[in-house]
């Protein structure tokens, strides 16, 4: 989260309006866990994109959870929280470019067998996709 404008300051550039690849949001989970308790993990996420929707209709309730949790005024946290709310996606699933970012950061070698596809399952979005879980949620009214 950036700063809030201060008096005399300008903004220069709008970040997140420039779609550059940002890991936001991930969620990690043990393998093991993932394998053991899916349903869990699947409901999670039900609650995970809820709260997305959530968010996005009801940006002053995401500001005073916001303000609540880092015990700040919700004065300071509104004016940085809206130019990012249009930010939060519908499905947020894990972007290859944005782990690709983060990849490159790191020498080859230390990173040797590391891979996205090792990294990352976004196989419990998509089935929380496939199912109309995600559309029936935005056909609700708010």
């Amino acid at each position: 989260m950036g700063s809030p404008p201060r008096p005399g300051f300008k903004e220069l550039v709008d970040l997140s309006s420039l779609k550059i690849p940002f890991l936001q949001g991930a969620i990690e989970v043990q393998r093991s866990f993932l394998q053991n308790r899916r349903e869990t993990v699947i409901n999670m996420l039900k609650a995970y994109v809820e709260t997305i929707k959530l968010a996005k209709e009801k940006p002053e309730l995401a500001i005073a959870a916001i303000s609540k949790r880092m015990r700040v005024p919700a004065e300071v946290i509104r004016p940085v929280y809206q130019p990012h709310e249009n930010a939060l996606e519908e499905i947020p699933y894990v972007r290859r470019d944005s782990v690709q970012v983060i990849l490159d950061q790191y020498p080859k070698e230390q990173l040797k067998n590391l891979s996205f596809e090792r990294l990352v399952d976004n196989s419990l979005l998509q089935q929380l996709e496939g199912s109309g879980f995600v559309k029936n949620l935005y056909r609700r009214n708010p």
